[in-house]
């Protein structure tokens, strides 16, 4: 919401703690989240299930007939939670969240959690692996894996192990900001 409403420089200094929680940007994206959050007809299962729901059921909604929601917000790992029989672009797709109409400057900003690496004892061996991560074959074999999106763009995006995150990686190597 915060990418939706301000500009990543914005929520660039909200994340380094340069801005307060209690900044006007910040407490106008947790009361648009409040409104959402807190809105029976916006929420399978009410207000109330937004802290009840297990977050591996929470895209049940999207499956059922007719539709208990049409769109969920959650992190690449989700459809592996997604029931068996779904098909990927006919039953869920994946797409960034679009920008707020008010809000069209803003385009649409990504945010996505990342895998971090660090030496903590100075080795040659540290130094070669940290430099084996830096190729391509590194982002593979763990795209591979199921359970890795890469804005790495000298990956073979084939290389992912399911149609569902070979869509979010192509999203997420496509994104400008």
């Amino acid at each position: 919401i915060m990418l939706r409403t301000q500009p990543p420089e914005v929520y660039d200094k909200w994340v380094k703690n340069e801005i307060p929680f209690t900044d006007p940007a910040v407490v106008n994206a947790l009361d648009i989240f409040g409104k959402i959050a807190t809105d029976d007809k916006m929420v399978d299962g009410g207000a109330k299930a937004v802290a009840a729901t297990d977050f591996r059921d929470s895209p049940k909604g999207l499956f059922t007939v007719p539709p208990k929601c049409y769109m969920h917000h959650q992190a690449s790992f989700i459809p592996s939670f997604f029931p068996e029989n779904v098909k990927l672009g006919q039953d869920a797709d994946f797409f960034p969240y679009p920008p707020y109409a008010s809000k069209p400057e803003l385009g649409t900003p990504l945010e996505v959690a990342g895998t971090l690496v660090m030496i903590t004892k100075d080795s040659k061996a540290s130094r070669e692996f940290i430099k084996f991560l830096e190729m391509p074959l590194a982002h593979e074999l763990w795209m591979a894996q199921k359970s890795f999106v890469t804005p790495f763009k000298g990956a073979n995006k084939d290389a992912y192990g399911s149609d569902a995150l070979k869509k979010q990686g192509e999203i997420l190597v496509g994104a400008t900001t």
